[in-house]
This record gives structure tokens, C-alpha cells and sequence, in this order.
């Protein structure tokens, strides 16, 4: 920390805790906090609060939440591990949390570009065609579905594998949410490439989810058209 933010580092936090322990710090109650002196080393004087400055280590979160004040959703907690870092907090304590993912940089990336968009483009419309065409008896609608079908899985290969030649996005499983991604939105209320992302937004902004339709539901831009 000195080394990329200067000697006055600790000025920038209110609370500065290390070898916490995750994710023992968020299920034991029997380990205290220690302090550390200039060297380091840990003292065995007992932790009743916290002093700006001083550093501290070990300690469980029921204490920290104690000498903070800091409890449920008024903590938006950052971690970069799904269950280590942030199905504790959310789970029994009730904080919100946000994860820090750095593969969707790259993702993104992916996303954006003209080809990825042009084949997600025509995959959704040809299986619209498929779906179509096949209530067709005719020998020639089975042959034109054969030759979709198989386009269909050229296809959904092809965007598999501009993220991933093994396994893909680390989000996605072709049409689905990966299982990854299932419990990356159960135990995270929002998730970013880096935290320092959000200084382009003001302290007091609010993230609302994007509405997902359900199989049941015509689409919105189905609705507006």
C-alpha cells in the first residue's frame, strides 16, 4: 500500500484490518482483534475500539460491526471471492456487496465487437426461423431445418469460443447464465471489473436491475412495436 498510495495510506482508511481470515472472520466469534505495532508484530493488549492510524489483525465481524457501528445494508462490502468474501456478509449479516470479477473487462470487450454482435444478431433470428418452420410437414421444410439446425450449432460454437476454446464465457453457457454467474447475482447485489470504476459515478447514485423477461412474457420491444 505504501508503495502506490505514499506513507500517509492508512490516512485514507477508517479502519485498516489484516489476516482477517476469510471466511472464518464472518462464522467465529472466539477470535479477537490484535493490534500491531510499528513493526508489525502483534500485541496481546485487548481491542475495545478502534483508533484512526493503528492497524489491527485477526478479530471476527460481530466485533468489527461492534466497534463501527457499520451493520446491514448501510455497508456495501467488496470482495473478489464469491463465498470467501461475500456469502457471508450478505447471508448472515444482511450487508450489501459488491464483486470484483476482472475476466469481464475482457468480456465486455467480446460483447462489443461488430462480430460478436452481427452472429448473436442472426443466431436469435434463425431460431426464430426454426421455430417457425417446423410445425411444415413438407420434405423440404426437414431439409432446410437439418441445414439450420446445423447453422444453429455452428453458430452457438463459434460465440463459445471468441471468449473461451475450452469452455466458453465464464458468465454464459450458451443461452443460460453459467453457474458461476447464478451465484455471483445471488450473493452479490452488484459486480464490476475494479471497484475504481465507480469514481465515474456520484456517491449518492442508485444501481436498479435490468428487468429480465420471463419464457412466459412477450418481449418489451414486442409490446412497443
Amino acid at each position: 500500500m505504501r508503495h502506490m498510495l505514499g506513507e500517509t495510506w492508512m490516512e485514507l482508511f477508517d479502519v485498516v484490518v489484516t489476516s482477517a481470515r476469510k471466511p472464518s472472520f464472518y462464522q467465529r466469534t472466539d477470535r479477537p482483534f490484535r493490534s500491531l505495532d510499528n513493526k508489525g508484530v502483534k500485541t496481546w493488549e485487548r481491542v475495545t475500539h478502534f483508533h484512526g492510524g493503528e492497524l489491527y489483525t485477526e478479530g471476527n465481524v460481530e466485533q468489527f460491526m461492534k466497534f463501527t457501528g457499520w451493520y446491514g445494508p448501510k455497508v456495501l462490502y467488496f470482495g473478489d471471492h464469491v463465498y470467501s468474501d461475500l456469502m457471508g456478509p450478505i447471508l448472515k449479516h444482511g450487508w450489501r456487496t459488491g464483486a470484483i470479477i476482472h475476466d469481464l473487462e475482457k468480456e465486455i470487450r467480446i460483447s462489443n465487437t461488430e462480430e460478436f454482435r452481427r452472429s448473436v444478431t442472426w443466431l436469435l433470428s434463425l431460431q426464430e426461423l426454426i421455430e417457425a418452420l417446423q410445425t411444415d410437414n413438407s420434405d423440404q421444410a426437414y431439409e432446410l431445418l437439418r441445414e439450420w439446425k446445423r447453422e444453429r450449432y455452428m453458430l452457438r460454437e463459434e460465440l463459445k469460443t471468441m471468449f473461451n476454446p475450452q469452455f466458453g464465457s465464464v458468465f454464459r453457457t450458451y443461452h443460460n447464465p453459467s453457474y458461476f454467474t447464478r451465484r455471483l447475482v445471488r450473493f452479490a447485489d452488484i459486480y464490476s471489473s475494479s471497484i475504481s470504476n465507480l469514481l465515474n459515478y456520484p456517491n449518492d447514485v442508485t444501481f436498479y436491475p435490468r428487468r429480465q423477461a420471463l419464457p412466459h412474457e412477450p418481449c418489451i420491444e414486442q409490446i412497443i412495436a
